[in-house]
């Protein structure tokens, strides 16, 4: 899934790139901050989760060993 979620996030990441003017500023419409918002929430919350999985494995690990 959180590869499915990171995909998702480039996708919007280059949605928002095309938004990009040739002189630098961004015609961004409002409308496409809230998808591009909840798709970083979404990737954060998985990344979140596999770091809280491979921490609770090695402190099992570290357990085992004493």
């Amino acid at each position: 899934m959180s590869v499915v979620w990171t995909g998702m996030l480039l996708v919007q990441a280059s949605s928002l790139l095309l938004h990009l003017e040739l002189d630098g500023s961004l015609k961004l419409p409002q409308f496409s901050l809230m998808p591009t918002a909840a798709v970083l929430f979404i990737c954060g919350v998985f990344a979140g989760r596999l770091l809280l999985r491979r921490e609770l494995r090695l402190a099992e690990r570290r357990e085992a060993a004493r």
